[in-house]
């Protein structure tokens, strides 16, 4: 698992002042600066919305509203949805595939192992719908 990279804030004397930690998979802090929150580097999920041309506001806690998702993406993202029926060949057994994967996750961070599967996954679906 690769080094996960976590954004905190605290007020001081009237200011926000944002704390980085990259942590590893045993969750030993590698790396940690202070940062200014205005000049803070984008993070992994912060760039990849931006190539996928997700729109996003950060919030005064340091979390992420999303704010736009482009018509391909918010198709693509159907995909996810269990409920939702199958649109092109091939999906049933992609599903099939998706799911399996995520029923091996066993990490310390299945959320973070569940988003790279879909990003894995979203990739997939992207090449095989016509642009």
């Amino acid at each position: 698992m690769s080094p996960r990279i976590l954004n905190l804030f605290r007020v001081v004397e009237g200011k926000r002042v944002g704390y980085r930690f990259v942590i590893d998979a045993q969750d030993v802090i590698i790396e940690e600066a202070v940062v200014d929150v205005q000049d803070q580097p984008l993070s992994p999920r912060e760039l990849r919305m931006q190539q996928l041309g997700i729109t996003y506001e950060r919030r005064e806690d340091g979390g992420i509203t999303i704010t736009g998702v482009p018509p391909r993406e918010q198709l693509i993202s159907r995909f996810f949805v269990d409920s939702s029926p199958c649109w092109f060949p091939g999906c049933e057994e992609l599903r099939r595939q998706f799911k399996e994967e995520v029923g091996k996750l066993g990490s310390d961070c299945p959320a973070c192992d569940r988003g790279a599967l879909m990003n894995k996954y979203r990739d997939q679906i992207d090449e095989i719908l016509p642009k």
